[in-house]
């Protein structure tokens, strides 16, 4: 299973809220759940509840930047990451 959170597209400005619903709604059509926060400016992925990738590097747009993205493979703080950001009422218990 593969949830994405993000924000609403309506949080988006006019010139990208398009592109937001349609990323969305591709995303969608091939099985992968979309949850939306409010105000959200996370950069997180997790990956099989054990790979963590966080920072300020825009994952999937980025371009000549002096952002920064870091990996950790941690059970445990994967674990502790899915519960501050409250995923796990979503997630299936494995």
């Amino acid at each position: 299973m593969i949830i994405i959170n993000t924000r609403h597209p309506n949080e988006h400005d006019t010139q990208y809220r398009m592109q937001a619903i349609t990323a969305i709604e591709s995303l969608q059509e091939i099985g992968i759940e979309i949850l939306f926060t409010t105000k959200h400016h996370r950069k997180l992925a997790i990956i099989d509840r054990e790979i963590i990738y966080e920072g300020s590097l825009n994952i999937l747009s980025y371009y000549d930047s002096c952002e920064i993205m870091r990996r950790i493979t941690s059970k445990a703080e994967a674990e502790m990451l899915i519960d501050f950001i409250k995923l796990n009422k979503f997630m299936e218990v494995k």
